[in-house]
């Protein structure tokens, strides 16, 4: 494994995976999901364990309230142990609910707060400024990671020096997908690629450059992000700020990779208790 490193690992399982036939792609298979009840809280963070020291990725998770969600993100991302070291940041966005009192003394994290409710954008940024990490992976707090998470795109920004953002396949918990990337037209609004599909249909199954991949789940060169201004505060509170770093990673001249091998449940929408319009409407057809 040590020979071999992040990028070798990865191409021999790669290798091997893709040898298989043919046949129809697996049915659609709902997700178990954690569901952590508040009298397991304190328990759940005890035993917490991420590798920080010299970190190459910073986890960087937005968290407002929600907090039994919140610890079913980083409980997924204990239990999902990668070759690749990183820290997780949790920002905490001045929640009204346990969020200080159970995350503020975990010792496996970093954890902020700010001083006043800022967003999502710039809870994410404040993030980003402490973070150690190569690479910046913004997740949402409403997700739990699978099992080969974080190296398959860290191998893809190593292997694709032109390469600046990587971003996950992000599934429903009922197994359907909800976005291979994401298309951006001329009037603004964004086509999530594959919405409601078979995650599992080879044409979801293959590294391709797109227009943006959605932040619940992206990969980013720490370098990049701060070159660009990172997310755009005049997107305050949230919502297109992601579409926008997209569209600012590719003026400077990098590209936009999707990386089907991270998947990464995702609930839309959830911790912000609304969905913006277009991707509302897209869900309704």
């Amino acid at each position: 494994v040590a020979s071999r490193g992040v990028v070798g690992l990865w191409q021999h399982i790669q290798a091997k995976t893709h040898k298989a036939s043919a046949s129809p792609p697996p049915l659609i298979t709902p997700f178990c999901l954690r569901e952590i009840q508040p009298d397991t809280f304190r328990s759940v963070v005890a035993q917490l364990k991420f590798s920080t020291s010299a970190p190459v990725v910073s986890v960087i998770i937005p968290a407002y309230n929600h907090l039994a969600l919140t610890l079913a993100c980083l409980q997924s991302l204990s239990e999902n142990p990668q070759l690749t070291p990183f820290e997780v940041i949790v920002v905490d966005d001045q929640s009204s609910d346990e969020t200080a009192a159970v995350l503020a003394g975990c010792a496996a994290l970093h954890y902020l707060c700010n001083n006043q409710n800022s967003g999502f954008i710039r809870t994410c940024n404040k993030g980003a400024a402490h973070a150690k990490g190569k690479y910046l992976f913004f997740l949402n707090n409403d997700t739990e990671v699978q099992q080969h998470w974080l190296d398959p795109l860290v191998a893809l920004l190593d292997q694709h020096a032109d390469a600046g953002i990587a971003g996950s396949k992000l599934v429903y918990p009922s197994g359907h997908l909800q976005e291979a990337g994401t298309s951006l037209r001329a009037d603004g609004s964004v086509d999530m690629i594959g919405l409601n599909d078979n995650p599992n249909e080879k044409k979801y199954c293959r590294v391709r450059e797109v227009d943006h991949c959605s932040g619940a789940a992206i990969l980013i060169r720490a370098d990049l992000f701060r070159q660009v201004g990172g997310f755009d505060e005049c997107y305050a509170p949230a919502y297109f700020e992601d579409c926008d770093l997209s569209l600012k990673v590719r003026q400077a001249g990098f590209r936009v990779l999707f990386q089907p091998e991270s998947v990464v449940v995702h609930h839309l929408s959830v911790t912000t208790e609304t969905l913006p319009g277009g991707k509302l409407a897209q869900i309704e057809r």
